[in-house]
């Protein structure tokens, strides 16, 4: 009778014989294998490296979107240091990156500037919305089933004034508005849009925090 306990130690010495025959076949010594594992190690310190930069751009990003840095607001590298539990490293890949996306601007000597809300962002951002949008909708919108409109349709028939999670029903339209922008399937498009809805969920909160106005 063939145990489960026999099967696994076949199973065992087949790893090991193909393992020892990719080293024989390749004529691999020993001293090159304990290379290839060492280079596996580096790998995954490289990774885990890659992975810090990230978790450091994310929450830098996120707390400038929802206005936890506020706009115009002047940061400083130990103050993330210290927000994000991060070394320099990964602060200041994060930070540039985001420069690129124009959420911060680097001030030598001075420090990291939030980016500002101005008249000119908030109309470029309405600009770039009712020209890209209106596009999505006629060229893509066939492509969103019926049954998903009369669910969006069933919400928004909702005054906001009995809604009780006001996050919770932004966070519905921004997926109305996102639904199709992401049913053209065009790369370039969906990167576009990403900015504009950043900058325009900062300009609501910030609204709203500041001025009380609710959008």
């Amino acid at each position: 009778i063939i145990t489960t306990n026999f099967l696994h130690s076949i199973l065992c010495i087949c790893n090991i014989l193909i393992d020892w025959h990719t080293i024989i076949s390749y004529n691999i010594t020993m001293s090159n294998y304990n290379n290839i594992l060492n280079n596996k190690k580096e790998s995954r310190l490289i990774m885990k490296k890659e992975t810090l930069k990230q978790h450091a751009y994310n929450i830098i990003k996120d707390k400038i979107i929802n206005c936890e840095y506020a706009p115009s607001a002047l940061l400083n590298e130990e103050m993330l240091k210290e927000d994000v539990q991060a070394s320099r490293t990964p602060i200041r890949d994060a930070l540039g990156r985001l420069e690129q996306e124009g959420l911060v601007t680097i001030l030598p000597k001075k420090g990291i500037m939030v980016a500002p809300l101005t008249i000119r962002e908030i109309n470029m951002v309405h600009e770039a919305r009712t020209l890209i949008e209106p596009f999505a909708i006629l060229h893509y919108g066939n492509k969103i089933s019926d049954e998903i409109y009369q669910n969006y349709f069933r919400i928004f028939q909702r005054d906001t004034a009995n809604v009780s999670d006001l996050n919770e029903y932004y966070e519905t339209d921004k997926q109305f508005h996102q639904m199709f922008i992401d049913a053209t399937s065009n790369d370039y498009l969906i990167s576009i849009y990403e900015r504009i809805a950043q900058q325009n969920t900062r300009l609501r909160i910030y609204l709203e925090e500041k001025a009380g106005i609710v959008c």
